[in-house]
């Protein structure tokens, strides 16, 4: 299990080397225990520590940089958002496919509330990360809204052809 890189089931760790199933499970929850080796198992599967860490700063990493985390990213990355946000102290909002940094919303929201005082009209979305679609603007809309951040007047139109 030193070796192991990334997530590996135990049994199949066991017939690899052709060892018993249930040793190999004792085994391994005894040096977990012991600290000998790094890494969680859930099930019958061990997962490295090191693994975890690199999915972890891969995800960190993309979400210092870019402002926004795609849900798919974390999902991929075995990252619970709401949990690695509390972790990590970041606020933000979570759409359907995204975690955005208060950043962005507040630059967002900034520049929606001048087009509204001004009393003129914006697109949303072109206030978003590029990758992020016009569900993802709606839907930040429809939060603002719910949130009493957008003025009483403020009138959401989704298409305008």
């Amino acid at each position: 299990l030193r070796g192991c890189t990334q997530p590996v089931t135990l049994a199949a760790l066991a017939a690899r080397h052709r060892l018993d199933a249930d040793m190999v499970a004792a085994a391994a929850q005894k040096c977990l225990k012991e600290g000998v080796i790094q890494g969680k198992l859930q099930g019958s599967t061990f997962t490295p520590k090191a693994f975890s860490d690199g999915q972890s700063s891969k995800v960190d990493d993309f979400f210092r940089s870019n402002g926004y985390l795609p849900l798919a990213m974390a999902k991929s990355s075995g990252v619970s958002v709401k949990d690695w946000a509390k972790e990590k102290g970041f606020e933000g909002v979570t759409l359907s496919s995204a975690f955005l940094a208060a950043h962005l919303v507040e630059t967002a929201h900034a520049s929606i509330a001048e087009a509204l005082a001004s009393d003129s009209f914006i697109d949303a979305q072109p206030l978003l990360p590029t990758s992020l679609s016009s569900a993802d603007a709606r839907e930040l809309l429809q939060h603002l809204a719910a949130k009493k951040r957008l003025p009483a007047g403020a009138l959401l139109v989704e298409h305008v052809a």
